[in-house]
């Protein structure tokens, strides 16, 4: 195995694993392009592989030896050129069908090209990479139909539980109704009056999720809440609140980029939010001293299995709050040593990330979340954000050393 990087050998004590942010960053992605093209885990417009191909150009700024270039070009500029793909209709003014959901088909899809052009350094807005970032994120995302009292939502909820006109709001539309503004909004290629309509979209999103979603009493968020009846479904399950986690840190760093301005004023209430759900989280972390210190898929059921992306989402989130000074070090940095060891410890010695669940509907029970399938070749919808823990990993053990 590679030695550790200096920037990790500063972390070395809680490394349990030996596995460094670099190391798993490698392995991983060079195992995730060896796929093929077919693969689930290549299917743009899926939202999860949006986050990998996201996280990929991310990697390679973050490590200049590593080059996935010529992959991930041949890949987005594969999309752009398919007839039936909504990148290729919104470049051809097609309009593209509504989704089952703001992020699922279209919103999110975005980022990997938003992703492109930052790593290329370019702010041609009239450049395929930012015409998809900017068309997408105005028509499809500001103008996503299905709203519950001006909050993101979809029509399809969980058994049993009747809709209103698409009273369902999702706790992953967290992430994927705000992630691409989330990081428009941070960009100063970007206009300020549409930075600054974004930052108020966002700050209206976060405040609504949390005011309609968030136990008040936990601190955790149940997979979904309809808004018809005021019922929330019946379980902490562990992806969902990975979503709300990363677009805490997404919403954070948009709403204090203001191009050299004073931060957005709903900042301060995004951060306490943030602070009281990773605090609820952690809690749930098995014991120290445990063998496996990843969460759980049903976050407050210890008999359910461990899970690898809410854990990545976790450390991504953490992380990130840690190195920007937005959550304090002294309650975090041993959680966060232990959710990174949970993450790389589920790396197979054949570079597969283990303990994914697939993608998943809103459950009824506790069984229906233990009963959804890990496979690797199934585990798109949160393999990118194992990427994305080991960067922000990786940048908060450098700003220590």
């Amino acid at each position: 195995m590679p030695p550790l990087t200096l920037a990790a050998c500063f972390f070395c004590g809680v490394l349990a694993t030996g596995i460094s942010p670099r190391d798993l960053v490698e392995r991983s992605i060079s195992t995730l392009i060896k796929q093929p093209s077919s693969s689930a885990l290549h299917h743009l417009p899926d939202y999860g592989v949006a986050i990998e191909y996201s996280a990929m150009w991310e990697s390679m700024s973050a490590y200049p030896g590593l080059d996935w270039s010529t992959f991930l070009n041949s890949q987005l500029d594969s999309f752009t050129s398919s007839p039936s793909s909504p990148a290729y209709m919104f470049l051809h003014n097609i309009t593209i069908p509504w989704g089952y959901s703001v992020g699922d088909t279209t919103g999110l899809f975005p980022i990997a090209y938003l992703s492109r052009a930052l790593y290329n350094n370019n702010t041609d807005l009239s450049s395929v990479d930012w015409r998809l970032a900017l068309g997408i994120a105005e028509e499809y995302v500001l103008g996503w139909p299905i709203k519950f009292d001006g909050t993101i939502s979809r029509h399809a909820g969980w058994f049993g539980e009747p809709d209103a006109n698409g009273s369902f709001l999702w706790m992953d539309d967290q992430f994927m109704g705000m992630a691409l503004l989330a990081r428009l909004a941070r960009h100063d290629a970007v206009p300020m009056a549409t930075r600054r309509r974004y930052q108020d979209f966002l700050a209206s999103q976060h405040a609504n999720f949390a005011a309609l979603c968030q136990d008040k009493e936990r601190g955790l968020y149940k997979h979904g809440f309809n808004g018809a009846t005021g019922d929330h479904s019946c379980c902490f399950w562990g992806r969902a609140n990975g979503w709300v986690m990363m677009s805490h840190a997404e919403v954070a760093l948009a709403l204090e980029a203001s191009g050299g301005g004073a931060a957005h004023p709903a900042l301060p209430a995004v951060l306490e939010v943030w602070r009281q759900h990773a605090e609820a989280l952690v809690a749930l972390l098995p014991p120290p001293g445990s063998t496996d210190t990843r969460l759980y898929q049903v976050l407050d059921n210890s008999e359910t299995f461990h899970e690898t992306s809410v854990t990545a989402m976790a450390c991504y989130s953490i992380a990130t709050g840690l190195s920007h000074g937005f959550l304090p070090v002294e309650k975090f940095s041993a959680p966060l040593s232990a959710l990174y060891n949970g993450v790389a410890g589920a790396l197979s010695d054949n570079g597969e990330v283990q303990g994914i669940c697939e993608g998943t509907g809103i459950g009824n029970n506790t069984a229906f979340y233990e009963a959804r399938r890990t496979f690797f070749n199934l585990s798109s919808p949160g393999l990118g954000s194992v990427f994305r823990c080991a960067l922000a990993i990786e940048k908060y053990i450098s700003h220590k050393v």
